[in-house]
Order: C-alpha cells, then sequence, then structure tokens
C-alpha cells in the first residue's frame, strides 16, 4: 500500500509540473494549434471552417482550369520539350554523381 501512495503521489508531482509548463492559450493560436476565435461555438467554427474549404477548393479548381496546357508551355519555350529536359536531367544527375564521387574519394581536410 505504501508502493501505491508514493508512485500516486509521484504522478501527481509530474501532473503539476506539466501543467505549470504547458504553453498558454495564446502561444497555441499562434503555432496554430487551437482557433483564435473563442466567440464562437465550435460547432459554428467547424462549419464556417468547411465552408472555408469549399470555397478555397473551388478558386483552386478554378485557377487550375485556367492554367495552359503544356503543349501551350512548351510551344511558347516557357518548358523544354521532353527529351530536352530528360537530356538536361541526365546531365545534372551525371554531376551530382561526380562530386559525390570525388567528395567521398577525396573528403575536405579537417580544420
Amino acid at each position: 500500500q505504501g508502493a501505491c501512495k508514493e508512485r500516486l503521489l509521484e504522478e501527481r508531482r509530474l501532473l503539476a509540473r506539466k501543467l505549470t509548463n504547458r504553453p498558454s492559450k495564446e502561444a497555441l493560436v499562434r503555432q496554430n494549434i487551437l482557433k483564435d476565435d473563442s466567440s464562437v461555438t465550435p460547432h459554428i467554427l467547424a462549419t464556417q471552417q468547411q465552408l472555408l474549404k469549399r470555397r478555397n477548393n473551388r478558386s483552386l479548381e478554378t485557377k487550375l482550369g485556367r492554367r495552359p496546357q503544356v503543349q501551350q508551355l512548351i510551344m511558347t519555350k516557357i518548358i523544354p520539350e521532353e527529351h530536352e529536359y530528360v537530356d538536361h536531367e541526365q546531365r545534372l544527375w551525371g554531376h551530382i554523381q561526380a562530386q559525390f564521387h570525388h567528395d567521398v574519394d577525396d573528403p575536405p581536410a579537417p580544420p
């Protein structure tokens, strides 16, 4: 019974320590863990969040619908054609591998 009592006291001390070290409501709001608007009920806040999410989804869909097609971007030289891109990617990958092997074979001198 004494061990059980001691364990309970230790748990109380641990809980008290954690409660004194927990972040404030303002800190949790700044970290976006809690919502700032405490003047409305959680139900209204949840509904408001759903509406905002739906509006943002519609806006994103509209913007994506206006985005030029890949073929248009290639024709206007905004992005390279596929074979040019693959060639560039292979050269870049070769450069990265060569640099890696150089660093492994010839490590920098310690400071």
